[in-house]
């Protein structure tokens, strides 16, 4: 059996594309009801796609894994840092 890198796990990138979209499409509404919620979510993915989803170039190999888990957080951090 072969086990997935815990730094290379889809779960923790859906966890950044949920604290990402949270922070700019949740935190600083206030919604009446689920549906209302659910409603402003559909609205807002195409806007989050269009001006924050963007491809990446994966650097992670087992020759540098620490060099390339160091340099993906430290760019995370950057985008991270500019929209806040």
């Amino acid at each position: 059996m072969r086990q997935t890198l815990a730094h290379a796990s889809w779960v923790n990138q859906a966890e950044l594309l949920n604290r990402a979209f949270s922070a700019r499409y949740v935190r600083r509404h206030s919604f009446r009801s689920p549906e209302q919620m659910r409603r402003h979510l559909k609205e807002s993915a195409p806007e989050y796609n269009r001006l924050y989803a963007h491809p990446f170039r994966w650097t992670f190999t087992p020759t540098n894994s620490s060099a390339g888990t160091i340099a993906m957080t430290a760019k995370s951090l950057r985008l991270y840092d500019q929209v806040h």
